[in-house]
C-alpha cells in the first residue's frame, strides 16, 4: 500500500518542483520604446515598431539607413541602436522579484551603444555578436559588428567602453579575451584580436560621452515619468546651447549637419540636439526649435 502511493505521489511532487522553477524564472519586466527617428521595424524589415511599443523576449529591432531607436530597460538602463543593425533581446529572466536576473542581448549587424546601471551580485549581463561575447557589471559600452570585415570569420566585432570595464571574449576561442577599460576599445574576430588600443582620440571618446549623456536624460525622464518641456521651450534639460549663427558653426561644433523633414512638408537644417518619446530639438542657425517625435518623417545627413 505504501509503494503504492509513492508511486503515484512521486510525478505529482516532479511536476509541482517543475512549476516552481518556472516561476522562479519568469520573463522579466519588458523593455519599452523610448524614441525612434527614420525607418526602425519588429522583427521584420517593413513591419514599422509603433510608437510606446513593449519589445519582448524574441523581437529583433532593425533599424534602416540614417534611423535610430532608443530603448528602456527597466533597471534604469537603456540602448540607443544606431543606422542599419539588428538587436535582439534573447533572454530576459528574473529570479522572482522583479528585477533581471540573467539578461542576454544580440547584435547581428551595425552599432549599438548600452547604457547599464550596476547589477546585483547574482545578476548576468551579456552581449552576444557572430563573433564575440561581451560581459558586463555596470558600465556605458559601444559596440560595432561588421559583417564585411573579416568574412572568413563572421565579421568583427569592436567594443569601446565609455565608463566601467567590459569582458570581451572571442566566440570560438573564449582563451582569448580582453577586459576593455575606460576610455579603450578591442576589436575580435570569432577566434583572434584584431586590434587593441587602451586609449581612443579624445575627440573619439567626447562624442561618446556626449551620447552617453543624450541617453542618460531620455533614461531619467522615461523612468521617473517626467512630463515632457513645454513645446515654446528651446532649453535643453542638460544645459543651455550655445549661440550658432550658421549652419558651418552647427557642423562644426556638433561634427554633423542634418535635414529633417516633417509629415506636414516642413525641412529643417541643423542638428538633433535632444529627444524622448515626445520631443526632438533641433539646434538650426535661427534658435533650437522643438517637435514632436511623432512628427518626424525622416532624417538625412547633409
Amino acid at each position: 500500500m505504501h509503494k503504492n502511493v509513492h508511486t503515484y505521489l512521486m510525478p505529482v511532487l516532479i511536476f509541482l518542483i517543475a512549476v516552481s522553477c518556472v516561476k522562479e524564472n519568469k520573463e522579466a519586466a519588458p523593455v519599452m520604446l523610448i524614441s525612434k527617428i527614420g525607418q526602425v521595424s519588429l522583427n521584420t524589415r517593413g513591419n514599422e515598431l509603433p510608437a510606446s511599443a513593449v519589445i519582448r523576449i524574441g523581437d529583433t529591432i532593425i533599424t534602416g539607413e540614417k534611423s535610430m531607436a532608443s530603448l528602456l530597460i527597466p533597471e534604469r538602463s537603456g540602448i540607443k541602436i544606431y543606422e542599419n543593425s539588428e538587436f535582439i533581446i534573447a533572454r530576459r529572466d528574473t529570479a522572482g522579484n522583479g528585477t533581471a536576473a540573467d539578461t542576454q542581448f544580440s547584435i547581428d549587424r551595425g552599432t549599438v551603444l548600452l547604457l547599464i546601471e550596476r547589477l546585483t551580485e547574482s545578476a548576468r549581463f551579456t552581449v552576444t555578436t557572430p563573433t564575440a561575447v561581451a560581459s558586463v557589471r555596470g558600465t556605458s559600452f559601444l559596440v560595432a559588428v561588421d559583417t564585411e570585415k573579416n568574412r572568413d570569420k563572421g565579421g568583427t566585432t569592436g567594443v569601446t567602453v565609455v565608463r566601467g570595464s567590459v569582458r570581451v571574449e572571442t566566440k570560438d576561442n573564449p582563451r582569448e579575451s580582453r577586459t576593455v577599460q575606460q576610455g579603450g576599445m578591442v576589436v575580435v574576430s570569432n577566434d583572434t584580436v584584431v586590434e587593441e588600443k587602451k586609449e581612443i582620440p579624445d575627440s573619439t571618446f567626447n562624442k561618446l560621452k556626449e551620447e552617453e549623456n543624450d541617453l542618460n536624460t531620455s533614461i531619467s525622464l522615461e523612468a521617473d515619468g517626467t512630463e515632457s518641456i513645454p513645446e515654446k521651450s528651446a532649453i535643453s534639460p542638460a544645459k543651455t546651447p550655445p549661440v550658432l549663427k550658421t549652419e558651418r558653426d552647427i557642423k562644426e561644433y556638433y561634427h554633423k549637419l542634418e535635414e529633417i523633414n516633417l509629415d506636414d512638408g516642413t525641412r529643417l537644417i541643423g542638428a538633433v540636439i535632444y529627444q524622448d518619446r515626445q520631443v526632438v530639438k533641433i539646434h538650426t542657425a535661427n534658435c533650437v526649435i522643438q517637435v514632436p517625435t511623432s512628427s518626424i518623417k525622416n532624417i538625412h545627413m547633409r
